[in-house]
């Protein structure tokens, strides 16, 4: 396993340390094909829309993916963008600073934290932080929740300084599409 693919896992583990209860089923929804020339998928779900560039993929194979709910977008490098989908109200704050203190204790020690509050469309609690992934890569952790009476989402995009001109327009177009249905 690659660090890059460690430190998936790991934003991963420290999720599930915040009380979320993942679901089990594991469906594959794409083939692992890479495509010759770059189209935009639209994925779009009875609770979320959104789009996303042909080099990036589904992660099915997550024992906790349920489409609905928590799913991981990869790129062909080793960018990512995960998504946990709820039913319901969150505190915001609350879920992105346990994410920043976890990642800053255990992944980008020393990392440069910055805070916004528009994330696409949607306003709400985010934090970047920018450093060394394990001391060794040098790259970027986004972590934004948004929250309303029905329903709320937490946003976290890995993006590493390596792959950013590759990977960050797939980032921009997954932000600027995101949309959760009401």
């Amino acid at each position: 396993m690659s660090i890059k693919m460690f430190l998936i896992c790991l934003s991963i583990i420290i999720f599930s340390s915040c009380n979320y209860n993942s679901p089990s089923e594991s469906q594959n929804l794409q083939t692992r094909t890479k495509p010759s020339v770059l189209k935009k998928y639209y994925l779009k779900r009875p609770n979320y829309k959104l789009e996303y560039y042909s080099n990036w993929k589904i992660d099915s194979a997550d024992i906790d993916f349920d489409i609905d709910t928590y799913f991981t977008l990869n790129s062909s490098d080793e960018s990512s963008i995960i998504f946990f989908i709820f039913n319901t109200e969150v505190d915001a704050k609350e879920y992105v600073d346990k994410q920043v203190k976890a990642h800053l204790e255990k992944i980008v020690k020393g990392g440069k934290v910055t805070y916004f509050t528009d994330w696409g469309r949607y306003k709400g609690y985010g934090a970047n932080i920018n450093g060394k992934f394990l001391g060794i890569y040098n790259g970027e952790i986004k972590f934004f929740c948004n929250s309303t009476d029905s329903n709320s989402f937490l946003m976290i995009s890995q993006l590493f300084e390596s792959d950013r001109a590759k990977d960050e327009s797939c980032l921009k177009l997954i932000e600027t599409s995101f949309k959760i249905n009401q």
